[in-house]
Order: structure tokens, then C-alpha cells, then sequence
């Protein structure tokens, strides 16, 4: 049986245009749904628009969505690459579970961040957005944020990080996270 009969992509109509990028690293389960098909994925599969990346118990994933985009999903993850433009920016909703993005500084184009916790744009950023002390937790590693949620804004720069207690909550004032928090927040991704 070949992959093409496991996986029935004939019918769907797949361009260069729906490619959104690749898969770079798995460890335990990670499968990508799209259009009603499942497939599990391994290092060099393709990520197309519209999937819905989702991690196992215990597992890790890592993605590359064009040359500046890259992303690392933690255990029991959730995301859709809802737009992409390659190498320009693009829309990812994130259902749940923990997940590291870094747009390259100086890339073109802006991405956003979407989620029950509100709304996060990224412009050459690197950020942690998912479970982090018993809230959702969202950290600059390097660069700039906006973050929107319960009709409030924030601005967090380099090394700041904002919490959300709830979906929908306004977001804390921007302060510095403490070295255990940040690895924390990193090896729940790597």
C-alpha cells in the first residue's frame, strides 16, 4: 500500500501555493488532520494550509513554515496554520498546549497568534505562548509582542512576559520572568 493510498490527497487540490512549510523534528506522536485526513507525521512531511498539528502525550514537534518562520509544539499541542504566506506572515490559532515561535528579526511580514487567551502579533519575534504556572503565559525571547485578550492590550518587549488567567481575561502587566519559569516554558517545547 502506498502513501498516496493511505493518505487519499488526490482529491484535494494541493499547490505550491497551500505549502506552508515542513516538519523538522518529531518525537512521539504528532499527527497533521486536513480536509478529514489524518496522517502522522515524520521529519521532511509537508505542512500545508489549513492543517490541524496536533501533538501526543510526551511529544514534541518542530516546524519550519517558510525561510523565517519556525515553531516547536510541546506535549498535547494544538495548532492550525489557518494563512501562510511564505515568508511574508500569516494566521496560526493555537487550540492548546504550549508553543514556541521564532519569526527571524529583520523578516518581512507580520504573524499572528490566535487563541482562546486572545490575540498575539509577531514582527521578527521569538515567543512562548501556552501552560506556564497554572495560566497561559506568554514570554519574548527576543523582539517585540502586542498582545489583546479581555479588551486590553499589552506591549511586551524582550525578556517580558504577560500571564492570562482565563480565556478571554485581560492580560497582566508585562514583567521579567525568573530563569526557572523560562526553562519551564523551554522544556515544555524541546
Amino acid at each position: 500500500m502506498g502513501v498516496s493510498a493511505a493518505v487519499p490527497f488526490s482529491r484535494l487540490a494541493i499547490t505550491a501555493e497551500s505549502v506552508a512549510g515542513y516538519v523538522a523534528e518529531v518525537r512521539g506522536e504528532v499527527t497533521a488532520e486536513l480536509a478529514a485526513s489524518r496522517r502522522v507525521l515524520v521529519p521532511r512531511d509537508t505542512i500545508f494550509i489549513g492543517d490541524d498539528v496536533l501533538s501526543g502525550s510526551q511529544s514534541r514537534a518542530a516546524l519550519q513554515l517558510g525561510r523565517d518562520t519556525s515553531l516547536r509544539l510541546g506535549a498535547n499541542a494544538q495548532v492550525r496554520i489557518d494563512r501562510f504566506i511564505v515568508d511574508a506572515g500569516g494566521v496560526l490559532t493555537l487550540e492548546g498546549g504550549p508553543l514556541l515561535l521564532n519569526k527571524a528579526p529583520g523578516s518581512a511580514g507580520m504573524l499572528q497568534i490566535r487563541g482562546s487567551f486572545g490575540l498575539i502579533t509577531v514582527r521578527g519575534t521569538g515567543v512562548f505562548v501556552g501552560p506556564s504556572n497554572g495560566v497561559i503565559g506568554i514570554f519574548v525571547v527576543h523582539g517585540e509582542i502586542y498582545v489583546l485578550s479581555g479588551g486590553r492590550s499589552v506591549v511586551l518587549n524582550t525578556g517580558e512576559g504577560t500571564d492570562i488567567s482565563a480565556p478571554g481575561a485581560p492580560p497582566t502587566p508585562p514583567a521579567r520572568w525568573g530563569a526557572a519559569r523560562i526553562s519551564a516554558a523551554y522544556a515544555s517545547v524541546t
